[in-house]
């Protein structure tokens, strides 16, 4: 029987990728997915560690840079991305194995920071390997009836004119403005980092910006995905902006016979209070719709340094997302 063997995955071995994600995740991708997705990152390529046997990549635990700032420095950290293990090697350690490489590779060249989102099944594991819960994330949404009263009972403002728009300087220049709130450790978010998450093959994502005597006051960014409007991002200035931008999702919703919006951030976060506001409903308890938190969860070889154990540090925003 011959040996499962662990190595880095080459450029050119990424199209070994294509049946493992249609068995683990059921997910029927091309290579412009493939190539989007690990090689035209911004922040540079990924970083994956596949087990391989016969010339067959049966595991993967790929991960991601990002820029990001820490106490007002630039700094490359990692995020996790896909892990995938065939059922055929399941049992066997595999999951640690490929994160060790991935992390020791790291290592050789940068202090080890890495961040994740769990899921249901890799939370417990990823707790086993030193990794620490700094916050969770939620679900917020509002179901097509609701959306439809809203966008009927919203009225378009004469002085407020919504665009859909290409260029992002005034996307970027709303969010530096009204997203942060003095957090010491953030993701840059740039024009090319924005453009690469939304230029996505798998998606069409619908960015709006709303103007009043053409100065820009408000964005919002949405997709399509599962029958939902999955909101991306969402900034404005105030309460008649806010109406004037969601009356545009509500308005998809409808069109496209989803089932409704949703959004995720996280429980502390302007965007969570922003779609409160706007009466998007939250379940809190553990049963019922939408009601999975979502662990926002670190590995660092010494997270004491920046106090990157304090939740208040961080300011996690979900376009940051592996998955979104």
């Amino acid at each position: 029987m011959s040996e499962i063997t662990i190595k880095r995955v080459t450029r050119d071995e990424l199209h070994l990728l294509l049946p493992l994600m249609k068995h683990c995740f059921n997910m029927e991708v091309d290579v412009v997915y493939i190539k989007w997705k690990f090689l035209e990152n911004p922040a540079g390529e990924f970083v994956g560690f596949g087990a391989f046997k016969d010339g067959e990549l049966l595991g993967f635990n790929g991960i991601y840079p990002e820029l990001y700032c820490i106490n007002g420095k630039e700094q490359v950290i990692f995020q996790l991305g896909d892990v995938m293990t065939h059922s055929s090697i399941r049992r066997m350690g595999m999951f640690e194995k490929l994160a060790t490489a991935c992390y020791n590779h790291i290592r050789e060249s940068h202090q080890l920071v890495v961040i994740g989102f769990g899921g249901e099944i890799s939370t417990h594991g990823l707790l086993k390997m030193g990794w620490k819960k700094i916050k969770n994330f939620n679900y917020y949404f509002k179901h097509h009836l609701h959306c439809r009263w809203s966008s009927l009972w919203i009225n378009t403002k004469s002085d407020y004119i919504v665009n859909e728009v290409s260029n992002l300087d005034d996307i970027i220049q709303l969010h530096y403005k009204h997203t942060y709130r003095n957090e010491k450790i953030y993701q840059k978010f740039t024009a090319e980092y924005v453009q690469w998450k939304i230029s996505n093959p798998r998606r069409k994502y619908h960015s709006f910006v709303c103007y009043q005597q053409n100065e820009a006051v408000g964005y919002i960014i949405f997709y399509k995905e599962d029958g939902k409007i999955v909101i991306f991002d969402f900034v404005y200035t105030n309460r008649k902006v806010s109406a004037q931008l969601l009356k545009k999702a509500y308005e998809y919703c409808k069109n496209l016979h989803c089932s409704g919006v949703i959004g995720i951030a996280a429980g502390d976060s302007l965007l969570a209070k922003r779609l409160l506001k706007a009466g998007f409903l939250h379940n809190p308890f553990s049963k019922g719709p939408l009601h999975v938190k979502v662990p926002f969860m670190l590995l660092a070889d010494n997270p004491l340094v920046n106090d990157m154990l304090n939740p208040q540090n961080w300011l996690i925003e979900p376009s940051g997302h592996d998955a979104l």
